[in-house]
């Protein structure tokens, strides 16, 4: 076998064993946790056979004291039995992911079925150790399963994994700025908050190493799939990696690493998915703590997790006094422009932005992804801007840089090749503008959403068709029609200042009491909009606005408000006035706005030439047609 997808299409085959013993959406219950079992067991008989040659091998952090191996399990006549026992004699730190798997029900299961030996068998086939699978093959095989069976059960692909080239980018944006700072004696950390199989923690530890070889990088993860969660922390064993530092669970509703902070950040989590598993925990904390929590700059939609992800990262960041913090975060398009101003995701912009802490966002080129077709976006945050960015941000526009791939898989039938890569980097770097990449001021992203209010103004006529609409509210009685039946119905009062100077007359004459919500009622009922009446007010005098006229504008910060009023409304809507305590700051990312390209028009004499050519085409049909 020669690449990822030959192994992994020969562990799919495995799954036909299990036809009518297992639900498709439930084959990888079993084919992920024996592929583990087989990795594993491959990694100790390499690490023997070596040590019996005389040879020098690096240490594994686990051991299996069991006595068995695959090639004993085949030939047991305890085989059940002795797989439990197997399974169970694995060290401690391997016991915790494995307990993921609940690997004592399905090797129950598969020997009621009498298919554990053959399943047994067939993993015996299929070598998975490190001299044959390096743990970058072995994390596209695992990834490319999971990918195959959450088609199976209609999940949602995207939420475990990425592109390993997608990865690298990610990487290679969040390590150049440090690129000349790493050395040996230097130790840094790396948080994935939706680690999945721990592709990202691999690909990051891996390519330091590539740069600076004796360079040391701790990865810390968390991730919220029991069966990605064990694969993550295995292959982190097998690699000699910090496994303790992988944890299980929700990291929005129960962060797992809640004392810690990171030098770098990186994460995809999963695009557009509604976070009400984890909305009263995450309720709790913005209510209770505000901004001393992850979430006070505000919450998201609850159709729309991402931007809660993107919060929890930079709250992780290491303090600035500390050397500070960067993360590189996959996000679609929503969490750009999603939300007007004064909404919790337009504030959670207006607060990163404001911090001075978004740097760059990078545009990727769509069907990327396995799980979806959709544009995505690099978010790049930071505590430690370098001086030539603060007070700035970075768009860089990669959406065309591509290849097609020769297969696709799912939905993804681009990549990005080491040259694209190096490209994207390279704007990124250079920082410096150009077709694809613009330098905007922090206040360019920013507007001010303004309220445009205009009088309000009513005639009141206690006609019979008026009347009418008040005898379907409860509170209008007959006493009320007989004060209100002493008006002349002809007369239309210009304003309702006018009508209640009468209206309360009559009722003081009637010995009425006329309440204020009588009296609204009343109003309600026999008012109606009028330009040419007088501008209604209130009992201080203050004139009402019509909400049926109001209007929103958003002025860029960078331009006057009052300018911009006099200019743009007030030669329209001369009576018009800003409600200037409505109005609200607001933050958008509108990548399109800054990278449109206009598309010239076809010159009319090559129109006119296509019709004519058109036209032509058209007759000589109709005369071949009339042809006998």
């Amino acid at each position: 076998m020669t690449d990822f997808s030959e192994y992994a299409s020969f562990i799919w085959k495995i799954a036909d064993l299990l036809r009518s013993v297992y639900k498709q959406s439930d084959y990888g219950k079993v084919i992920l946790p024996f592929t583990v079992l087989r990795r594993l067991d491959a990694v100790l008989k390499e690490r023997r056979d070596r040590e019996a040659a005389g040879e020098e091998v690096a240490k594994i952090n686990f051991e299996n004291a069991s006595g068995f191996n695959f090639d004993l399990l085949i030939r047991s006549s305890e085989l059940a039995d002795d797989c439990k026992t197997y399974v169970g004699g694995f060290s401690e730190n391997i016991a915790d992911p494995l307990e993921h798997f609940y690997l004592n029900d399905v090797i129950d299961r598969l020997d009621e079925a009498n298919i554990l030996l053959p399943v047994l068998q067939e993993f015996k086939k299929i070598d998975l150790s490190p001299q044959k699978v390096d743990s970058i093959t072995m994390g596209y095989i695992f990834e490319e399963l999971i990918r195959k069976f959450s088609e199976l059960s209609n999940e949602t692909a995207g939420e475990h994994f990425t592109p390993r080239e997608v990865i690298r980018l990610m990487v290679n944006l969040l390590l150049k700025e440090d690129y000349e700072a790493f050395d040996e004696n230097i130790i840094r950390t790396l948080y994935d908050s939706c680690a999945g199989t721990g592709g990202m923690l691999s690909v990051a530890n891996d390519y330091l190493r590539e740069l600076h070889p004796k360079a040391h990088l701790e990865t810390f993860g968390q991730e919220i799939n029991a069966q990605s969660y064990a694969i993550c922390k295995s292959d982190m064993l097998i690699k000699d990696h910090y496994a303790d530092h992988i944890k299980w669970g929700d990291s929005l509703a129960h962060d797992q690493h809640k004392e810690r902070k990171f030098y770098y950040g990186i994460s995809n989590p999963p695009f557009g998915v509604r976070w009400s598993k984890s909305a009263q925990a995450v309720k709790k904390e913005y209510e209770e703590q505000g901004f001393a929590g992850r979430f006070g700059p505000g919450l998201p939609k609850i159709s729309d997790g991402s931007l809660l992800f993107l919060l929890h990262l930079v709250d992780k960041m290491e303090l600035p006094k500390e050397g500070g913090g960067r993360v590189a975060i996959v996000l679609n398009g929503s969490p750009l422009f999603n939300g007007r101003a004064g909404s919790g995701e337009s504030n959670i912009r207006k607060w990163l932005i404001e911090k001075d802490y978004l740097e760059t966002i990078i545009a990727l080129p769509e069907q990327l992804f396995y799980n979806t077709g959709i544009y995505t976006y690099i978010w790049l945050v930071t505590n430690r801007k370098s001086a030539q960015r603060k007070g700035k941000v970075q768009l860089v526009n990669a959406a065309q840089r591509y290849q097609k791939m020769a297969r696709s898989l799912g939905n993804k039938r681009h990549e990005l090749t080491a040259a694209h890569i190096e490209d994207i980097t390279r704007d990124y770097r250079d920082f410096q503008e150009n077709e694809n990449c613009k330098i905007l001021d922090n206040a360019d992203l920013g507007y001010a959403r303004i309220t445009i209010d205009r009088p309000l103004r009513l005639n009141v006529q206690v006609s019979e068709e008026r009347l009418a609409k008040l005898t379907t509210e409860t509170a209008c009685t007959d006493e009320v029609l007989r004060i209100l039946g002493t008006f002349d119905p002809k007369r239309v009062y210009p304003s309702p200042t006018a009508f209640l100077v009468e209206l309360r007359e009559a009722f003081k004459k009637a010995s009425a009491k006329l309440s204020a919500s009588l009296q609204k009622t009343i109003l309600r009922a026999l008012s109606e909009r009028d330009a040419q009446a007088a501008i209604a007010v209130d009992a201080r005098g203050k004139k009402q606005a019509d909400s049926h006229l109001r209007e929103y504008e958003d002025v860029p910060l960078k331009r006057d408000i009052t300018s911009y009023f006099q200019r743009e409304v007030l030669p329209y809507a001369p009576d018009a006035w800003i409600d200037e305590s409505k109005t609200q700051i607001g933050y958008e990312i509108n990548f399109t706005r800054y990278f449109y390209q206009v598309n010239p028009l076809r010159p009319l004499a090559t129109i006119q030439e296509e019709i004519q050519n058109l036209q032509a085409f058209i007759h000589t049909q109709q005369n071949d047609t009339l042809t006998p």
